[in-house]
């Protein structure tokens, strides 16, 4: 008697154990597949945000660029800049920028063209959006295409930037050597595509044309247009006609 309940007690722990196992087995593969599931829906979330994110960051780089315009015309210039940087010292530069600016000038919107040359001289701020670090060759480039366009006949984007430098710089304590060497230049270019005769005759004309006044304030500014002027006469008429046409104009020149 003793010995079958013992069997009995056995064989109930035994069923006991299958049927604990049995429902574990079941309850862990429930768990296993609650928890792919979840991560199945988390990985769906992830891929819906993430989508969701490069679409509002796209369309936040498209309202950024709209804000600055990139326009193919200042993409060009750019362009320009760097080649310019590139090869300034080759022997057929002249030409060769002179081509490929009025290529652009030519193909693109001109009014753009000629404010995006003028930014580079006027405003700081845009000339860094535009070069970067080669604001020297930029600078270059927007005095050289300016002479380019006046030497065609537009005179007035040279003429204009003058005068708007000028009244700038007149209001300024100190002129730093990058200014100075962007109005003596713009001033030599004016200057050297007159007419040598009307210039002997009226030179005053053509100096209160670009802003150059007896009520210009800032003495380094006047300096630098004598020098300018001076300069780009003397290769005209030599330095004994041109002081005498000067003195007119400048004081001990």
């Amino acid at each position: 008697m003793k010995n079958k309940k013992k069997y009995f007690l056995i064989i109930l722990s035994i069923l006991l154990i299958f049927l604990y196992l049995s429902l574990n087995k079941k309850n862990n593969h429930n768990y296993k597949t609650d928890l792919i599931q979840n991560r199945d829906n988390l990985l769906s979330f992830s891929r819906d945000n993430l989508d969701s994110k490069i679409k509002n960051n796209t369309n936040e780089l498209e309202i950024n660029n709209s804000s600055y315009e990139f326009s193919k015309e200042k993409i060009a210039i750019i362009k320009m800049i760097k080649n310019l940087k590139d090869k300034y010292t080759y022997i057929n530069f002249e030409k060769e920028f002179k081509d490929s600016f009025f290529s652009m000038y030519y193909s693109g919107n001109q009014r753009k063209i000629v404010n995006i040359i003028q930014e580079i001289l006027l405003d700081k701020e845009n000339a860094i959006k535009i070069a970067g670090d080669n604001q020297a060759y930029a600078r270059v480039f927007a005095i050289k295409a300016l002479k380019e366009l006046a030497i065609i006949g537009n005179q007035e984007p040279l003429i204009d930037t003058i005068n708007k430098i000028t009244r700038n710089f007149d209001e300024k304590k100190l002129i730093n050597k990058g200014e100075e060497a962007d109005i003596y230049d713009l001033v030599s270019s004016f200057i050297s595509i007159q007419n040598s005769e009307e210039l002997e005759k009226n030179l005053g004309f053509y100096l209160t044309n670009i802003g150059f006044k007896g009520s210009l304030k800032n003495k380094e500014l006047k300096d630098i247009f004598d020098q300018s002027v001076f300069f780009s006469l003397k290769s005209k008429f030599g330095r004994e006609k041109t002081t005498a046409i000067m003195s007119k104009y400048f004081s001990d020149t």
